[in-house]
């Protein structure tokens, strides 16, 4: 059997002929084709409510009695291995 291109794949994230040597992470895969389907789409929404969440970040001091804390969005998990 004969191997399959890959090139119309590569070019398609907007990576040259040598970045297709780099070496590229899940993570940026993943923005890359979301970003690819927030411009062919209409309704990016639908993607967002499959791979979207939220992340609160917070701020507290108890001897204060201050806490602070904001909502952020995020489309990838960030863990450490």
């Amino acid at each position: 059997s004969r191997a399959v291109s890959t090139e119309d794949l590569t070019s398609s994230f907007g990576w040259t002929r040598a970045s297709a040597f780099q070496q590229h992470d899940v993570s940026e895969l993943m923005r890359v084709l979301f970003e690819a389907l927030s411009l062919a789409t209409t309704d990016f929404a639908h993607v967002e409510l499959l791979y979207q969440g939220m992340l609160e970040s917070y701020i507290s001091s108890p001897e204060r009695g201050v806490r602070r804390a904001k909502d952020e969005p995020y489309m990838d998990l960030q863990l450490d291995v």
